[in-house]
């Protein structure tokens, strides 16, 4: 039960009006389910008794079927490459958040506030720049938009140093809040269950 990965598919799914249960998993209950998952993690999304995991795979496949995966291959293929430049930072945090040892975790933590997560910024920020400054890919919302958006606002909402880098990439700020205030996604926000995460 928290927004963790499965976020981005119910953030596609809000934008496009589409209603759909929102099965949320306890810990026991997980422990039973596990088994019966097609690669043993959440989120699934379970459509036409079809199961298929994988939160970006899922994500992709939700953004083709409401299109918002971009209007044609190249535009996809440039979506799909500013959500991998997400997805890369996801692991990278994930890995710091399972680091047992603390000097180690907090060394990694340094590198990543002083070095990926700036860089990372700089390089989100000159492609959205690069296109205009409104979205990532085109000339309308996709899910790479979506994507980096849900990124962000999770820094927004965890406060301290994540607000701060926030401020210094103001176009990535600006883009972040649009998003957010779609009509469709922010009536999930305003209206989605309250999780730590």
């Amino acid at each position: 039960n928290v927004r963790g990965r499965a976020e981005p598919a119910r953030l596609i799914l809000a934008q496009a009006g589409v209603k759909y249960e929102d099965e949320r998993i306890g810990g026991e209950e997980w422990m039973a389910l596990k088994p019966k998952t097609p690669c043993g993690q959440l989120p699934v999304l379970t459509h036409k008794g079809v199961q298929i995991a994988q939160s970006m795979t899922i994500a992709r496949y939700l953004a083709k079927e409401f299109n918002l995966a971009g209007k044609n291959g190249l535009e996809q293929a440039k979506a799909d490459m500013v959500v991998d430049c997400v997805t890369d930072l996801l692991n990278a945090l994930v890995l710091i958040y399972k680091e047992k040892d603390e000097a180690k975790k907090e060394e990694m933590q340094k590198v990543c506030h002083e070095q990926t997560l700036p860089n990372a910024m700089k390089v989100l920020t000159g492609i959205l720049t690069d296109n205009g400054g409104k979205f990532f890919v085109g000339a309308s919302l996709t899910w790479a938009d979506i994507i980096v958006a849900d990124f962000l606002h999770n820094f927004k909402l965890r406060g301290g140093d994540g607000v701060k880098l926030l401020d210094e990439f103001k176009a990535l700020k600006g883009h972040m809040e649009s998003v957010m205030a779609l009509p469709n996604i922010k009536k999930w926000i305003e209206t989605r269950p309250e999780t730590t995460m």
